[in-house]
């Protein structure tokens, strides 16, 4: 079966041969794309991963990207397709869209639920319209109230002259049917100055996918996809896709992606507002401790990196960390932070990258556990002295009625910290010592019949 098609839901009806929503292994809550297509986590798509967050859905169903100005000042300016616009708004226009950013797995596994996306109901500025290469370019306004903590994207680089020939693989994502983000493998069929042709070998493009950015190896933007022929999953090719190159119709565009008139050709994408190239990022268990490591080859205006967590049950990240970048650095780095999460348990963990205009990106996430600890152990508090408040780490190698308690140095209880049932594990507890008088006081763990004491310094 072959059906020509825009990709737009208002001119496409799926084919025969896309999912129904109780297939095995399919979301059977939500959308309706066929069961070729790819989640944007998936490894094949490793090398894009920092570039995925550039890509959102626009009012449930088309997509749109960010791209950057050759001034290089962050601007949020973003692209979709003309035949997906509403037809009534205007070049000077302001309308309001609802955008969902950062909708995917965060793997290649498909869910039962859809991932909760940041979505974000806002002005934006209608800045040109080009009918001859279906293309509309417009800036989003921050929300009354600013933009949501966990909002990030990627501003994308783009080539005006893409240097792709026949056979050349190149790639896609996109949320056809309105689902959550998707990728595409694709083999350049015919590369022309204004359009490109291309196989699609591994994932699929349908309704939804117009206006998805399509990238060429180093990460560029070379085009969006406007269009072709879907042959069904199972086919070879699944489809045929027609591909506006970026430089169609550029001259409606130049004044606000090269406001400065620097006549570059070529954006490319390590001078994007978050350049930072991370080739790595591990977590490994060093008893009651979680190392994180990670490098990367070259930094652009890093600011830094915050360490985000969260476990298994919380669906919360909370920053418990930061680590300073290098600034602007062509030679590899390395980072690492310890964290001590204070339970035998499985933790997630992400950065979050932020440059020095104070743009900020996600990395993929990673999972670690403590060591289960072998034995009891009572860790001296940190900091001692201390004013007001310090922290005690304490370890149980067994599941047991655990109390922890202070003394004055007279043995008069001062606070009772724990009293309760614990499951092995590596724990903390905060002692906060505002209400009492500077001295020395001690500290005691008892669990069944281990007991231990150590001292602490109350200094204000």
């Amino acid at each position: 079966m072959v059906l020509c098609f825009l990709l737009s839901p208002s001119f496409f009806a799926p084919a025969a041969v896309s999912a129904k929503n109780n297939e095995p292994g399919y979301p059977s809550d939500f959308g309706t794309s066929a069961p070729c297509n790819l989640n944007a986590r998936c490894n094949l798509f490793s090398a894009f991963t920092y570039l995925i967050p550039a890509v959102f859905k626009i009012e449930g169903f088309s997509t749109a990207y960010m791209v950057n100005n050759l001034s290089n000042d962050g601007r949020p300016l973003a692209l979709t397709k003309l035949h997906d616009f509403p037809s009534d708004v205007l070049p000077g226009d302001t309308t309001t869209f609802t955008m969902d950013f950062n909708y995917e797995f965060p793997d290649c596994n498909n869910q039962t639920q859809p991932p909760q996306p940041v979505s974000i109901t806002t002005t934006i500025n209608v800045l040109a319209i080009d009918s001859s290469a279906d293309r509309v370019l417009f800036e989003l306004q921050a929300p009354p109230n600013g933009f949501p903590d966990n909002f990030s994207f990627q501003l994308l680089g783009w080539n005006l002259t893409p240097n792709v020939r026949t056979n050349d693989t190149i790639y896609l994502f996109g949320h056809p049917q309105g689902d959550v983000k998707k990728g595409a493998v694709l083999t350049v069929v015919y590369a022309y100055p204004e359009f490109t042709i291309a196989n699609v070998i591994q994932g699929a493009i349908e309704a939804g996918s117009s206006g998805s950015p399509v990238f060429d190896k180093t990460g560029n933007v070379i085009g969006d996809l406007k269009g072709g022929t879907i042959n069904g999953c199972g086919h070879s090719p699944e489809a045929t896709a027609l591909i506006n190159n970026f430089n169609s119709q550029y001259s409606n565009l130049q004044q606000y992606l090269d406001p400065d008139g620097t006549g570059q050709m070529v954006c490319d994408v390590k001078l994007t507002p978050l350049p930072v190239e991370l080739v790595s990022f591990s977590g490994i268990a060093e008893g009651n401790k979680i190392k994180l490591s990670w490098k990367t080859v070259s930094e652009n205006k890093n600011f830094g990196f915050n360490i985000e967590r969260k476990d298994a049950e919380n669906s919360e990240w909370l920053n418990i960390g930061f680590v300073k970048g290098h600034g602007t650095s062509s030679a590899p780095n390395s980072y690492s932070f310890i964290d001590i999460p204070g339970m035998v348990n499985k933790y997630y963990y992400r950065l979050k990258q932020t440059d020095l205009n104070g743009l900020f990106v996600y990395s993929s996430q990673i999972s670690a556990a403590p060591e289960l600890p072998s034995k009891f152990l009572l860790e001296q508090n940190y900091p001692n002295p201390f004013n007001p408040v310090t922290e005690i780490n304490y370890s149980l190698p067994i599941k047991g009625y655990v109390t922890i308690k202070v003394f004055d140095i007279l043995g008069r209880e001062t606070a009772t910290l724990i009293n309760e049932n614990k499951e092995a594990g590596n724990y903390k507890v905060e002692f906060h010592a505002d209400k009492i008088p500077s001295g020395t006081y001690i500290y005691q763990l008892q669990s069944g019949n281990f007991l231990q004491t150590k001292k602490m310094l109350l200094l204000k």
